[in-house]
């Protein structure tokens, strides 16, 4: 297929403080062996050097489109991402990671050779104190050929998560369920990510890392944890909203399932007593 045939695909990626790590996150997607692309660069309010850096990428590659959100969090910007953007496939992507150069030359192929609405691939973390990566851990959760999602059952959510950045997306499913990114301090994604998960016709795996993770900042999801334990809430209120009176059943049961965890995870994980005491109280 000529690249001229080839589908649109979007890049949405929220910015907010990013100058550290931005312009290698920029470069991996503008390098991307696919050439038949746009990246939507959404930032939400940076005090430091990131929208001077996101103007800059705009005005040297055509492919680059710079938006602000004036309502921070990166769950409003990907829901602008989504609402601008052209692709016909969409990916996402955060400032602080990078994707290798055949990522998404790799899930579209695999997407349409598959004819999958969703395609999940592994990925490498990359440990910031010691500048060493290592495997995900999700290794052999590959190994299956494309399927529906009601044949994976709970291990749908469980096995492959809510992160947006290792999954390709169509168009066509998000516009079908109507599925957002919710506005909260952590786990914006979980509900976004979920019901496409549960609403996608088939679902595609690539078991190669392609793409870079970077844990170990010094900006720390578990402090937003105990500071704001409740947040958690939302996904978990959201999904059982929405899946509740379905009239096949399986979503609502997969659904019901993963909140399960998802709180029992959150209550294990709270560092104080005063932040399991409100969780559990709710």
């Amino acid at each position: 297929m000529s690249e001229k045939t080839r589908p649109l695909v979007s890049v949405v990626m929220p910015t907010h403080n990013s100058t550290m790590y931005l312009r290698d996150a920029i470069t991996s997607v503008l390098d991307q062996e696919y050439g038949n692309l746009e990246l939507l660069l959404i930032d939400d309010g940076s005090s430091d050097d990131t929208v001077s850096l996101c103007k800059s990428s705009e005005a040297q590659d055509r492919r680059v489109r710079f938006l602000q959100n004036p309502v921070q969090g990166a769950g409003g910007s990907r829901n602008m991402g989504i609402d601008n953007c052209l692709g016909e496939f969409i990916l996402f992507l955060d400032s602080d990671d990078v994707f290798y150069p055949n990522m998404i030359s790799t899930l579209v192929d695999k997407a349409m050779d598959d004819k999958s609405e969703v395609v999940i691939c592994d990925y490498e973390r990359y440990i910031e104190r010691n500048a060493s990566t290592i495997s995900s851990g999700l290794r052999g959760a590959f190994d299956i050929p494309a399927c529906r999602p009601k044949d994976l059952g709970m291990e749908l959510l469980f096995a492959y998560g809510s992160a947006p950045w290792n999954k390709l997306f169509s168009r066509c499913l998000i516009d079908r369920s109507g599925a957002r990114f919710q506005n909260t301090r952590y786990a914006n994604d979980v509900f976004g990510v979920f019901s496409l998960l549960l609403e996608a016709l088939q679902i595609s795996f690539v078991e190669k890392p392609l793409l870079r993770y970077r844990v170990g900042m010094s900006t720390n999801t578990q402090s937003k944890k105990d500071l704001y334990p409740c947040e958690i809430l939302q996904p978990v209120q959201g999904l059982i909203e929405k899946y509740e009176n379905e009239d096949s059943g399986w979503r609502f049961f997969v659904a019901r399932a993963a909140c399960i965890e998802l709180l029992r995870g959150n209550i294990d994980g709270l560092k104080t007593r005063e932040s399991k005491g409100l969780l559990w109280d709710s």
